[in-house]
């Protein structure tokens, strides 16, 4: 296939659906920065504070392990959370976008509970490689 011809094809794929597209993306950031990252801040600057912890950074790595474990006990189980937040959050666009793309079920809500069930098969080295699978997936076109 000639690469005009794809584009064509894709560009008029993406404009017969563009509101679907439009809604995934705005409810994606409405939930993100008016729920997510609030959350996040907020169980930060209760770990910090319940701590005693001035702040985090390079510097002070050394006395946060030594001096607060249980403070980087709980610092490390929220980094894991927000990892696991960022995969569920790719796992939402890259189902909606399918569903989109081959005419599937589009509610919001089938594509949340989707991209949760999708959490239970992630495995704790999948933060630190490229699973196989997203590797021989063809592309949405």
């Amino acid at each position: 296939m000639s690469t005009k011809r794809l584009l064509r094809q894709s560009f008029g794929s993406f404009f017969k659906n563009w509101g679907a597209y439009l809604t995934l993306i705005i409810v994606m950031n409405l939930v993100l920065n008016l729920a997510i990252v609030p959350l996040m801040r907020w169980i930060t600057k209760v770990i910090l504070l319940l701590n005693h912890i001035p702040y985090i950074s390079y510097t002070n790595v050394g006395w946060l392990v030594t001096q607060r474990p249980v403070a980087t006990l709980e610092l490390l189980v929220l980094a894991l959370v927000i990892l696991a937040l960022v995969f569920w959050q790719f796992s939402f666009m890259l189902l909606g976008i399918e569903g989109i793309c081959h005419n599937h079920d589009r509610r919001l809500t089938r594509v949340t509970l989707k991209a949760l069930k999708s959490l239970g098969h992630l495995r704790f080295s999948s933060f630190f490689a490229i699973h196989p699978i997203l590797c021989d997936r063809p592309a949405f076109f």
